[in-house]
């Protein structure tokens, strides 16, 4: 799994994402092997097409068949796990940027503190200022739960097609 994820810092791709190691996957058959970068592949790349080919290579040629699919079974339950977990903090953070918006928001249509005390031109102009930001943060917020969303149902179609795969040809036990 990947790294913790309760940290602000965290994003959806490579190095941003706190993957500092590449996980390699190699299909070895009897005329040759292909190697796959999990992350960047499974992120960019595949398609349910794809993996279909990739999990029908497995089944038909490759030397440790069972072992290979018990291995990217595993990659994608890891990373539904965290796209779950992802989006719950991005979903938490939102509610926070939204609060603070709306209060900033309610500064600037009014001109006044909550105690009732008009602002200073300074004070205007920095909540003004403050609101433009927030109001980025939280498109930006939106924009990442919404990629996250799509990657967790792009890895459960993965993780159904390869359990598909394994039930079709008894690898199970």
């Amino acid at each position: 799994m990947p790294p913790d994820i309760d940290t602000a810092a965290v994003t959806l791709h490579g190095m941003e994402r706190g993957i500092t190691e590449k996980k390699y996957y190699t299909i070895e058959y009897p005329t040759g092997y292909i190697t796959l970068e999990l992350y960047s592949y499974f992120d960019k790349a595949a398609t349910s097409a794809k993996l279909k080919a990739i999990c029908k290579l497995i089944g038909a040629e490759c030397i440790d068949n069972k072992e290979k699919l018990f291995v990217l079974k595993t990659f994608f339950e890891s990373e539904i796990e965290f796209f779950k977990q992802y989006k719950v903090v991005i979903s938490r953070q939102y509610r926070e940027i939204y609060s603070k918006r709306c209060d900033t928001q309610r500064l600037v249509e009014t001109r006044k503190r909550p105690s009732g005390v008009y602002l200073t031109a300074g004070e205007y102009k920095k909540a003004k200022e403050d609101l433009k930001n927030l109001t980025e943060q939280e498109k930006d917020k939106v924009k990442k739960f919404k990629n996250a969303d799509r990657q967790l149902k792009r890895y459960t179609r993965f993780l159904d097609t390869v359990n598909a795969f394994i039930d079709k040809n008894k690898f199970g036990s």
